[in-house]
């Protein structure tokens, strides 16, 4: 037997011609074109859907189109390469079945091993018994990876079946919320001191959130701002926003103040000190800082932001416009501009221990579906003795800003009684870490985290 040199590429073309004159080979052909045909097919219709780069057989469709353009000059490299492609697509992703994999595979061999004895009667090779079956055995391997490309568009059509050309769905994935991570993390904020927006302290927070944020793997950006205060104060605004998938398009929103009040107007001693805030400002911060750490965005079929207001506690009693300078300056000139979500959920005061949230009445009127989410979910996790039926409001608070400016349906979670009253601490010294529950933390927590789970695609 002569021994095997690589052919120049008008042997390639001979041997290729040489092959479509055996009649097996063509009956396979018969089977693969509308294999094919479908593939490509279905790989136009996945361009209409959501994510289609996450689809394996989306995958599969396009390796196999650029195996079989490359299979028309050089068919045998194409063809190994669509053994690893078949191997790697459909064996690692379990999109290919078992049994019908072995039939095609069966069937290919055979036909192959046929093609073979057509090729010796018209080359006429004359070989010995031992070189004849080698021949065949070592040919039929050969011709079967040279055939891989029919195979794997054939198992991709057995796929398409079996899914209904339907993608799949991402499932989003977090990690668990740890209630004592993010208690942690309120006390890291008061340990700041005061907090009050153009301050030292207020930097050095907003610098600490950052870092966190980014540890996190967040793309963080910041939107900047000025305002003017009821006392006729200019102040700087720095909103801080942290970005997962910021290329989707859907985006959900979750939020809450960082900067703390200015002064202490509701005790009864140093009213005019400002206060840590603990509850007031702490709590959300060290909710989303978790949420920062849960968030596993390759699995989200989403973009999720969260997003620390400033200047939410600077206003005048009796005015409440007069507050949430950081979210008014957002609605006006959003970052990015045409800032759009889904929805979104805001966190003011929300670890305090024996907490129960009751229904905001502007959140019940441009919120009610997400409302029976939160409630429901809950339910779901084991966390309802923190949610109540009680309503109350409507609060002006940041939500409100968001809602009316830029059309996003948000649920503020803020603590008030049904009395119609805040926490007795709100807006005095004893807003400190003494009024924060880890457990209430935890409960909220895995509340939101099962509405982020369960979000629609």
């Amino acid at each position: 037997m002569e021994p095997f040199v690589s052919p120049e590429l008008s042997v390639y073309v001979e041997d290729y011609l040489l092959s479509h004159r055996n009649p097996w080979n063509l009956k396979l052909h018969h089977f693969a074109v509308p294999t094919f045909l479908v593939s490509g097919l279905a790989l136009l219709s996945f361009i209409t859907l959501a994510d289609p780069l996450h689809h394996p057989v989306f995958k599969i469709d396009v390796a196999l189109i650029a195996e079989m353009g490359l299979g028309v000059f050089w068919f045998r490299l194409a063809g190994k390469f669509g053994l690893l492609a078949l191997l790697f697509y459909g064996f690692l992703s379990g999109w290919v079945r078992l049994l019908p994999l072995q039939i095609i595979l069966s069937l290919t061999v055979l036909a192959y091993v046929l093609q073979v004895i057509g090729h010796a009667a018209i080359e006429r090779r004359q070989v010995s018994r031992v070189g004849g079956i080698a021949c065949l055995s070592f040919g039929a391997l050969f011709h079967f990876l040279r055939s891989t490309k029919i195979i794997a568009l054939s198992c991709t059509f057995f796929a398409l079946l079996q899914t209904g050309c339907t993608p799949k769905k991402l499932q989003p994935e977090f990690s668990p919320f740890q209630g004592q991570r993010a208690y942690q993390d309120v006390e890291t904020y008061t340990q700041f001191g005061p907090k009050v927006s153009g301050t030292d302290n207020h930097k050095k927070v907003a610098d600490w959130i950052v870092t966190s944020l980014k540890s996190s793997g967040a793309t963080v950006i910041e939107h900047t701002a000025s305002a003017t205060t009821f006392t006729q104060k200019k102040i700087p605004i720095r909103n801080l926003i942290a970005q997962f998938n910021p290329d989707h398009k859907k985006r959900i929103l979750l939020s809450a103040h960082y900067d703390s009040r200015d002064i202490a107007d509701e005790d009864k001693k140093r009213k005019n000190e400002p206060i840590l805030a603990a509850n007031d400002g702490g709590s959300g911060v060290g909710m989303l800082l978790e949420f920062a750490r849960s968030v596993q965005p390759q699995t989200l079929p989403y973009g999720l932001d969260l997003i620390f207001w400033d200047a939410e506690d600077l206003g005048r009693p009796g005015d409440p416009y007069s507050y949430c300078l950081g979210s008014q300056a957002f609605a006006k000139n959003p970052k990015p501009a045409g800032y759009k979500a889904a929805w979104g959920i805001n966190f003011d005061m929300v670890g305090r221990k024996g907490t129960v949230f009751g229904i905001e009445k502007f959140s019940e009127a441009y919120a009610p579906d997400l409302i029976k989410r939160i409630w429901d979910a809950a339910k779901a996790v084991g966390a309802n003795s923190i949610f109540g039926s009680h309503r109350f409001g409507p609060v002006v608070d940041d939500p409100v800003f968001i809602t009316k400016g830029l059309g996003i349906p948000m649920v503020n979670l803020i603590a008030m009684g049904p009395d119609g009253k805040f926490p007795p601490e709100w807006h005095t010294h004893d807003d400190t870490m003494k009024v924060i529950s880890k457990d209430v933390l935890q409960a909220l927590g895995d509340t939101v985290l099962h509405v982020l789970k369960n979000e629609p695609n």
